[in-house]
């Protein structure tokens, strides 16, 4: 028995020190919520396709820019310090978002980020998973399935 408690204790920390966190939202490369527009282009290149929304939008209050890569959509708005991430969505298994990538199966994006602060919508059919960030960072990181594989990554603030 006195052998058993420590190796339990060890155990026990490994399995919650490998879990991620996602207070912050996801991160692809590097890149997540908050990061400049210079920092998404140094870090992942030069967009496939970019849009700068003429209108402003009304949850935002700001324009809206928008950086389409293979398999993943950033839009970032314009605070008035400079376009920031405030949304992002992979669904290419060519981008790791926070360790986890599309066709990982639900065992294995709960073991990368445990169950704390997840609620799950639509568990029979294709369910849904929503990690909420906490309320100084309103928002959260949603994961979609089908079959128990991941199919869609999004990272996002809560504006309206």
């Amino acid at each position: 028995m006195k052998i058993f408690y420590p190796i339990f204790l060890l155990l026990f920390s490994v399995s919650i020190n490998s879990q991620s966190t996602l207070s912050d939202g996801l991160k692809v490369n590097g890149v997540g919520l908050g990061s400049k527009y210079a920092e998404v282009v140094r870090k992942l290149g030069k967009p496939t396709r970019e849009i700068i929304n003429r209108k402003m939008d009304e949850c935002i209050g700001s324009r809206i820019r928008t950086l389409s890569y293979p398999g993943l959509k950033i839009e970032l708005d314009d605070p008035g310090t400079g376009y920031e991430v405030y949304f992002l969505e992979i669904t290419s298994a060519k981008w790791q978002a926070s360790g986890a990538t599309i066709g990982d199966t639900t065992t294995a994006v709960q073991k990368r980020f445990g169950t704390h602060g997840r609620t799950i919508e639509n568990p029979k059919t294709n369910p849904q998973w929503l990690y909420s960030m906490p309320g100084d960072n309103p928002g959260g990181s949603y994961f979609y399935f089908r079959g128990r594989k991941l199919i869609k990554m999004q990272s996002g603030y809560e504006m309206c």
